[in-house]
């Protein structure tokens, strides 16, 4: 498996000796040098560690602090933090906390401890030791068969300095057997030392070359569990996961169709560990298409898995269930699009999680889930009945082979369905199975369906369905107003049309044919002012005339001043 691990990291400033402004030692790294860099680390009877780095450091220049950064990411926390000083180590004394020479300060971030210290300033030939020292809260690596002591006690990155020499010491509070403790080294050649001492055990690794700028020193040791307390951390599951690489080498699912047309469904998962470590498995069921799902059953073999209600952090052989239920809006028509949109991330969902001793690379095991699925027999107004099932979610790693066998109800067979969704066939026992046409690719669902004769099982119509025939109602309604709406907006529009073609007859009826007589006749209809009739033909003929009498006579008997008897004559 594959990790990172604690990285303790020295680095020494410096500053011209009448001047308070530091220099990094990474401009200058002959300025200075590690002659001895010795860590202990003794493994107490409570599970902490108390670590405590000797450092011997000679300097050819002027210097006045020093910081060590130490990571958080590996460990619980970090605590009971200590820094002395001296020219040599018998005359090392503890500095105390503030500011000023002989002095440190912590300054605690999300991801480190970051720890500086002063000293009064160095000249080109001096040679000083610190010593910084703290605990380690929850900082051992627990597997169900070791628990494991690992820490890099030189880094490798230290801006070109040599450690010409070092040792890591490991205490133990307890005595083992040659075939119960596993300790190597990483980085220089080293020599290993084990010895018991009356509080129990002592490795020390002394490395027999000087460590190179580029070489850490780490340092593994192995023990059985259970003689110190210690439990798994979540940073190290997500250490442990973070390059983890998997594959499902086979899903079965069983699916039997009971009479009252629920479905209990036995899925086994076969799952090979190629990278990384796993601690946990896990399925979504979206209940889209159900009224619900529920766990019966999970188990490794003959290892059946205990519900928990609190985290899978702390047992082992156990599972979670979270359930969501399905939102109102999981199916919503919409006007303005005229569509009937099903929303399946809001249909619901039961997702459980389950945990188990951990996979390590090339190993493989089969997972057996139970689950009961309501409400899942859709009824046709045909009386037919329908299932339609997810059987592999769209995984992101790569499914070798999945299967699906049905046992239906009664006395039915593979002749009295319709399926689809991938390839069927009659299974040796009479069972129906089904196998997708291709290969399921990663991040690609497969989905089965199946028709059912009516009458095949007594379920009754589920919830979900009266929600979603309720939309399409809603659907189905609303094109028929708009129907009716358009439709008035068109007899509308073709009752304007036919008004304005009779206007505009009657217009021209009343006014228009008027001026067409006229023309046509070499006449007027109406007088062409308001001037007496016998007035204006004297105007126009500039002499009396008999029409013009004649016009002034019939105007008086319009006015009603005279009447005119017509005879036939």
């Amino acid at each position: 498996m594959k990790k990172r691990f604690p990285l303790i990291f020295l680095a020494i400033t410096a500053a011209l000796f009448t001047l308070v402004l530091a220099r990094s030692v990474q401009a200058q790294t002959s300025d200075v040098e590690y002659t001895r860099y010795d860590v202990e680390i003794t493994l107490n009877e409570d599970g902490t560690l108390s670590v405590r780095e000797i450092q011997h450091v000679s300097f050819r220049d002027s210097f006045r602090f020093a910081f060590a950064d130490i990571p958080l990411d590996l460990v619980g926390n970090i605590e009971n933090i200590r820094v002395s000083g001296g020219d040599t180590l018998e005359t090392v004394s503890p500095y105390a906390p503030g500011s000023g020479p002989f002095t440190y300060s912590v300054d605690r971030g999300s991801d480190s401890v970051y720890v500086e210290w002063e000293f009064f300033a160095t000249d080109s030939s001096d040679d000083k030791v610190f010593i910084v020292e703290y605990d380690v809260i929850d900082g051992l690596w627990v597997y169900t068969d070791i628990n494991r002591l690992e820490w890099r006690a030189i880094a490798e990155d230290r801006e070109g300095v040599n450690v010409q020499a070092g040792t890591v010491t490991v205490n133990l509070p307890f005595t083992l057997a040659d075939d119960e403790l596993d300790a190597l080294a990483f980085g220089p050649a080293y020599s290993l030392d084990v010895q018991e001492t009356k509080y129990g055990e002592q490795l020390v690794f002394e490395a027999t070359e000087a460590v190179k700028d580029g070489t850490p020193f780490q340092i593994v040791v192995d023990f059985p569990p259970g003689l110190v307390p210690a439990e798994l951390q979540a940073w190290q599951i997500a250490e442990d996961t973070a390059d983890l690489a998997y594959t499902f080498d086979r899903i079965d699912v069983e699916m039997v169709v009971q009479e009252d047309g629920r479905l209990l469904i036995t899925e086994q998962q076969q799952i090979s560990v190629d990278a990384g470590v796993m601690y946990t498995g896990f399925r979504e069921l979206n209940r889209l298409f159900t009224d619900d799902i529920t766990i019966e059953q999970i188990s490794e073999g003959d290892q059946t898995f205990a519900l928990t209600e609190d985290g899978l952090e702390t047992c082992v052989y156990c599972y979670r269930v979270d359930e969501t239920n399905r939102s109102s809006s999981w199916v919503r028509y919409s006007e303005t699009l005229d569509e009937v949109d099903i929303r399946d991330r809001w249909a619901g969902e039961t997702a459980v999680e389950w945990r188990f001793p951990e996979l390590v690379r090339g190993e493989s095991t089969t997972f057996t889930l139970v689950y009961l699925v309501d409400g899942v027999m859709r009824l046709n107004e045909d009386g037919t009945q329908e299932i339609a099932w997810t059987v592999v979610p769209g995984y992101d790693v790569p499914v070798g082979e999945a299967q699906v066998t049905v046992q239906l109800p009664g006395r039915m067979g593979l002749e009295d369905v319709t399926i689809g969704g991938g390839t069927v066939s009659r299974g040796t026992d009479g069972e129906i199975v089904i196998v997708p046409e291709t290969t399921v690719s990663i991040d690609e669902a497969w989905q089965i369906g199946m028709v059912l004769p009516e009458g095949a099982t007594s379920a009754a119509k589920p919830a979900w369905q009266h929600e979603l025939e309720a939309e399409f109602a809603a659907a189905a309604a609303f094109r028929e107003r708009q129907a009716r709406i358009d439709l008035a907006w068109v007899v509308g529009k073709i009752g304007m049309g036919v008004t304005a073609v009779l206007a505009t007859i009657v217009g021209w009826y009343l006014w228009g044919s008027r001026k067409v007589r006229e023309m046509m006749g070499n006449y007027r209809t109406t007088p062409p002012s308001d001037l007496p009739p016998g007035l204006v033909a004297y105007l126009i003929d500039k002499t009396p005339t008999a029409k013009g009498a004649l016009a002034s006579l019939l105007h008086l008997a319009a006015l009603g001043l005279v009447r005119v008897n017509m005879d036939g004559n």
